[in-house]
């Protein structure tokens, strides 16, 4: 039936292919042995990924306590570090647009936002800032739901473009650049500071 075909079509998963005869051989030095230390294996992804899962509900779940409810340095640290990411995302937000010169941050902000990823355990929360902080989180899927919603638009106007209209096309594709650039401005800016800031924090 149609109801069970859209059920199938939503819930299959997108795939990726490779052209396997274009694959090409080359000799290594290694012996088998060596090829351990090399590559990470299954139970390091694993690891991986449940150690970033510990940090991100320790981090999250540091949101709702205060400093002086906290018990542990361990919990400072995460409140410490969710305030600082939240707080450089709305500095963003206050940016008018990317082009502008005005930096998102204060000289103060920028060296705190710096010095959270200079300590110790800062590698382990790269990657991090919008899964541990839930209002970044949240304005991620409204983003990306925006987005979507802009590019069936498009597809859209250029399905209703004649075929050799290639004027008409290349209008419609301009128009979704500008007014996707707008929808992302905040996201860019952000990543763009975390981005200072942790190359900042590898030359301390």
């Amino acid at each position: 039936s149609d109801e069970a075909s859209s059920a199938t079509s939503s819930s299959s998963r997108s795939s990726v292919t490779f052209d396997e005869g274009s694959n090409s051989v080359h000799d290594s030095n290694f012996c088998e042995g060596e090829y351990e230390h090399l590559w990470y294996n299954k139970d390091d992804y694993q690891h991986f990924k449940s150690s970033s899962s510990i940090m991100a509900r320790m981090i999250s779940s540091s949101s709702f306590s205060s400093y002086s409810s906290s018990t542990s340095s361990s919990s400072d640290n995460c409140f410490y570090y969710h305030r600082i990411i939240e707080n450089t995302y709305e500095a963003c937000s206050y940016v008018p647009n990317e082009q502008s010169d005005e930096n998102p941050l204060s000289e103060e902000e920028a060296s705190t936002l710096t010095g959270l990823y200079s300590v110790e355990s800062g590698i382990e929360r790269l990657g991090l800032e919008r899964r541990c902080v839930k209002s970044i989180l949240k304005a991620k899927h409204e983003q990306r739901d925006h987005l979507s919603c802009l590019v069936n638009t498009a597809n859209w106007d250029s399905e209703i473009c004649d075929e050799d209209d290639y004027w008409g096309r290349d209008v419609v594709a301009d128009h979704l650049r500008r007014r996707c650039e707008n929808v992302t401005i905040l996201s860019r800016l952000f990543a763009r500071c975390l981005a200072q800031a942790q190359f900042n924090a590898s030359k301390l």
